[in-house]
């Protein structure tokens, strides 16, 4: 079970142990209700309200974007090369001590 370091919007850290119950980042940042993550569409990746940013060293451990994925991310207002959507990370693929800013809002 990772243990990553999640900064929320008004730049304040907490860890979060993922245990695996969720099927996606989004599930668990969402269902813990304090990170500020809707998920509006509900992980089918065509919203945005997932956005989130991960360290520049830990995009290459992660599985790579689908091109629905880019493309909607690209259109974000603040999209960055970081840029990923939780709902598109698998929990299993996300490593230990890694550090994820939830992004600004649309």
């Amino acid at each position: 079970m990772p243990e990553v370091t999640v900064i929320r919007r008004d730049g304040i850290a907490s860890s979060l142990v993922l245990d695996g119950n969720e099927s996606s980042l989004m599930h668990a940042l969402r269902d813990r209700g304090e990170f500020g993550v809707v998920g509006e569409c509900g992980g089918c990746c065509v919203c945005g309200t997932c956005h989130v940013l991960f360290a520049q060293a830990e995009l290459y451990r992660l599985q790579a974007p689908s091109e629905e994925e880019r493309e909607l991310t690209d259109n974000l207002l603040h999209s960055e090369e970081r840029s990923r959507l939780a709902c598109q990370i698998e929990i299993a693929t996300i490593p230990d001590g890694a550090t994820i800013t939830i992004a600004p809002e649309e």
